[in-house]
């Protein structure tokens, strides 16, 4: 298949481009930060502290991300330290936004005397629908590809693409020189996982689930899915750090978001 890293479009004689990447981000944003504050707003939170919260948080996920891709690929941030401070959008890690907005936004709900598990509860699907959106562009740009697969639904992306060069560099010898091999698209699959945690938050909240339930059924089951597809994704190239640290670190936030469901009272949603 092609790989689509610049999406171009023509309205009359104007020409357009933009990153695939760049464009699915800012869709992901969107998405996320518009939806979770309609629907803290209709579960009752307060429109203006809601919005300043959401803002902040907002800020804080691609700085936590940041911060952990360097902490797990830490030659390259030594060899060029202006790395940790690029605008530039990629060199990210998911779970580290996560866990510092999650830091983050206990301060933040706390100083703005908001419900911490009625916003988490409120971002919980809108998260996992830009979650979704950001592994599309993920896919269109060809990065955080899969292992090599003889699977019927494998993809090939093209000659001279990340998964490509990948596969040189691991000795796939003058058959991947001229013809790559098929991958696990681990990207698609990451998108289908998002979609169902995402349901699953929608159905819960719908139900009226106590406070804090659909995020932490979203972050337990994405967290669970994660061990899975570690196993089928390629590791990142320049990884400085344990190849067990992301799925040792995945196992613990799906244990703290599974035990904390086990002790949770079975009470309704104020």
């Amino acid at each position: 298949m092609d790989v689509h890293p610049i999406i171009v479009w023509h309205i009359g004689d104007w020409v357009g481009a933009i990153s695939a990447y760049r464009l699915f981000m800012f869709l992901a944003a969107t998405v996320t930060l518009g939806a979770s504050f309609i629907v803290a707003v209709r579960r009752g939170l307060p429109a203006r502290r809601t919005l300043a919260a959401l803002l902040a948080l907002a800020v804080v996920v691609p700085v936590g991300a940041r911060l952990l891709h360097a902490a797990t690929h830490m030659p390259r941030y030594v060899e060029d330290p202006t790395r940790l401070f690029s605008v530039e959008l990629h060199n990210f890690a998911l779970f580290g936004g996560l866990a510092l907005t999650a830091l983050a936004g206990g301060w933040l709900c706390r100083w703005l005397r908001l419900p911490v598990l009625r916003l988490a509860d409120s971002v919980a699907p809108a998260l996992a629908a830009g979650i979704a959106l950001m592994r599309i562009g993920c896919f269109l740009t060809g990065c955080c590809f899969g292992r090599v697969t003889d699977l019927p639904w494998g993809v090939t992306f093209p000659v001279g693409s990340e998964a490509h060069l990948y596969q040189l560099l691991e000795g796939g010898g003058l058959f991947s020189a001229a013809a790559p091999k098929p991958v696990h698209p681990t990207q698609l699959y990451e998108v289908g996982a998002a979609l169902i945690g995402g349901v699953a938050a929608a159905w819960l909240l719908r139900h009226r689930a106590p406070d804090g339930v659909a995020f932490a059924v979203l972050l337990a089951w994405y967290a669970i899915f994660r061990i899975a597809n570690e196993f089928l994704r390629a590791p990142s190239m320049g990884l400085s750090a344990p190849i067990w640290l992301y799925p040792a670190g995945y196992a613990a936030t799906a244990l703290l978001a599974t035990g904390w469901l086990a002790t949770r009272r079975r009470t309704p949603a104020r």
